[in-house]
């Protein structure tokens, strides 16, 4: 295969031979996926888990490998070259169709799975719609063996963007290449204080006197994808931080952190009287729920089955009764 290479002296004809696929390569190009969808060396090290150093040699080894150069990389910033575009559309084909075969050995093996990804406590949210479709797929295709897992939107998102996870279920922050995404509904976010806190005693329309809400402690998430980065908005500062809801909830309820929960999530302990939620009119947003899923994963029809009912018109109201009156007093 003959390519044109730049050198030192202008063009030059190259001959370049493509190697066969292996282990490898297999690992360079999700070195290169991982550094692409991270828009550079810098962002790749912690999704990859190795230094910047590592990342840079293991690039340069692909490039030799492929005798191409994917990308630009300097004081310019981190950038595709139109080659880099092209090999990286090509491995999303590659891993897609990786994917598609190890479904297919499974089939033949009598064996036909489907994997699904959740954010923790989305059992408790009467807006989520993943309860009735496992119901309704399960009784269409009860030979699928259903795999669940629980894990936080980062790792959701890495597996499903690996192949490693067929669906999941979680809130958007921003789209990444080589995923689809189908919205789902949007779930409502409160600030909340716990029983103890100088905010907890307030009427509703009171304020303390020389305190701000940046003058209080905050547990803040720490997901680097997650709409809940938002609360950065309010000019809350990070005095905690917390990889789970659970772990949020569990400094709100010391009395000694300001904190962001799902309302439904929170609803328990307002009904309980140990959290309030703090000026609902201000300090809210809404984390939009999304089912991700690998680009061409759909075409499987055990995927697409369960997609379907995912994202399927609500044919009934929200699940009833289940999470008591509605919130208590707000600040």
């Amino acid at each position: 295969m003959g390519l044109q290479a730049k050198g030192d002296s202008g063009l030059r004809e190259k001959k370049v031979i493509i190697p066969q696929l292996a282990d490898v390569e297999i690992r360079l190009l999700k070195v290169f996926r991982a550094v692409t969808e991270c828009n550079g060396f810098t962002n790749a090290e912690a999704h990859l888990n190795i230094g910047r150093s590592t990342i840079s040699a293991q690039m340069s080894t692909l490039e030799g490998r492929l005798g191409l150069r994917l990308c630009e990389r300097g004081p310019g910033g981190f950038k595709l070259t139109e080659e880099g575009r092209e090999i990286y559309a090509a491995s999303t084909r590659l891993f897609a169709a990786m994917n598609e075969f190890r479904v297919d050995v499974s089939k033949a093996h009598g064996n036909r799975y489907v994997s699904m990804g959740l954010v923790d406590n989305m059992i408790c949210d009467p807006l989520s719609p993943i309860i009735d479709a496992l119901g309704r797929y399960s009784r269409q295709l009860p030979n699928v063996n259903i795999r669940m897992h629980n894990l936080s939107p980062d790792e959701i998102e890495d597996r499903v963007g690996r192949g490693r996870i067929d669906i999941g279920i979680m809130p958007m922050h921003e789209e990444r290449p080589g995923l689809d995404y189908v919205h789902l509904y949007k779930e409502r976010n409160l600030l909340y204080c716990g029983t103890g806190h100088p905010y907890f005693n307030l009427s509703a329309g009171e304020s303390l006197q020389g305190d701000t809400l940046s003058d209080m402690r905050h547990v803040l998430h720490g997901y680097k994808h997650t709409p809940l980065e938002k609360a950065s908005n309010f000019g809350l500062t990070r005095d905690a931080t917390s990889f789970s809801v659970e772990g949020t909830a569990m400094l709100i309820l010391t009395g000694q952190f300001l904190g962001f929960l799902p309302e439904h999530y929170a609803r328990r302990w307002v009904e309980y009287g140990e959290m309030k939620p703090v000026n609902t009119d201000r300090y809210y947003f809404d984390a939009d729920i999304v089912a991700a899923y690998q680009r061409g994963g759909d075409s499987n029809p055990v995927v697409k089955g369960l997609l379907d009912e995912i994202s399927a018109p609500r044919t009934r109201p929200d699940r009833p009764g289940k999470h008591g009156p509605n919130m208590g007093q707000t600040l």
